[in-house]
């Protein structure tokens, strides 16, 4: 997070981890990259600046982790498709942002191998918060 934290000067990233702690079994890195993409996501879809928020929970089925900006949103008809491999959201204000349509995609590939699910809501110039549950081990 230090290091995306150095990507921009407009956002503030911050964390809201529990004191207590869950053991998961994960792939560090691969875990690493699920975060990197969110993250830099909310960077790049919230020009206006603003706060992204990180945050871990424990539920009964795992540990949750979310990923909340204030940017443009996501209209609600791509919200089903959003996952899926080189989709990209069609809007004029989406269309200035490189980008093949595999960050999301290859996210949930890897959430999945590891028996979690990934899952947003989102709201058109509200903002988006996607989540990912990560089970115990």
């Amino acid at each position: 997070m230090e290091a995306l934290q150095r990507t921009t000067h407009k956002h503030r990233i911050v964390l809201n981890i529990p004191e207590s702690s869950a053991i998961i079994t994960a792939d560090r890195e691969k875990v690493a990259q699920v975060l990197a993409n969110l993250v830099s996501n909310a960077i790049k879809y919230s020009p206006q600046k603003g706060e992204i928020k990180i945050t871990l929970a424990k539920t009964r089925e795992g540990l949750q982790i979310s990923v909340q900006d204030q940017g443009i949103g996501i209209p609600k008809q791509s919200l089903d498709k959003i996952f899926g491999r080189f989709y990209r959201v069609r809007n004029p204000q989406v269309d200035t942002f490189p980008g093949m349509g595999l960050g999301l995609y290859i996210a949930a590939s890897i959430i999945q191998q590891h028996g979690g699910k990934i899952w947003v809501e989102s709201q058109a110039n509200k903002g988006t918060t996607f989540y990912f549950l990560l089970p115990y081990n």
